[in-house]
């Protein structure tokens, strides 16, 4: 550590960060491999049952494997992309809203909050490869409901792609959002 840091915990902020890494990873895999082996066996019961065409549960199990495996794939590509968890994540709740604060504002209350704000602000520049996923993920969305609406398919279908597109939208607009602060609070901090 420097002696004119500004974050004068750094040290046990990044082992705080990577051990909640971790813990999230766990989770995460559990979650990818558990639901696909729970869920596998009750699609091809309801196919075997009647309740669903055997090409239905079919297509089910291939789409929850599917999922699995693109969860799997991301969750790897942001580990190689940012191996090194974010500092904020091993600070308390309090100080990330001051960070977020500053973020909006452009006002830190103090040069630790300044310091761990401007290092969450460079890192979500970085990470400029998902505002295009997800920008894609909702043109791929907004065309799956259009095909939706064209074969006149059920209405709870039609009403998921919907809520699909919505949701995307939305994560699109928030890292928009994000990355225009980001930028913001940078350009704010060089000029004081």
């Amino acid at each position: 550590m420097a002696a004119d840091d500004a974050i004068p915990d750094r040290a046990e902020l990044t082992r705080t960060a990577a051990r909640r890494s971790r813990n999230g990873r766990f989770i995460a895999t559990i979650v990818l491999v558990v639901l696909p082996l729970v869920l596998t066996p009750m699609a091809l019961m309801a196919g075997s049952s009647g309740s669903l065409s055997s090409r239905e549960a079919v297509g089910l199990v291939g789409m929850l494997w599917v999922v699995a495996a693109l969860g799997a794939v991301v969750a790897w590509g942001i580990h190689r992309l940012r191996p090194r968890p974010p500092l904020l994540a091993g600070t308390s709740r309090t100080t990330r809203r001051a960070v977020q604060q500053a973020l909006r504002t452009g006002q830190p209350h103090d040069a630790r909050i300044d310091a761990l704000a401007r290092e969450a602000a460079q890192r979500t520049l970085r990470g400029s490869w998902l505002l295009w996923l997800y920008s894609g993920l909702l043109a791929l969305n907004v065309a799956l409901l259009v095909l939706r609406i064209a074969d006149q398919d059920e209405a709870w279908k039609t009403a998921l792609a919907a809520a699909n597109v919505v949701l995307w939208a939305a994560l699109v607009a928030l890292v928009w959002v994000t990355r225009r602060r980001s930028a913001r609070y940078l350009r704010q901090r060089q000029q004081s």
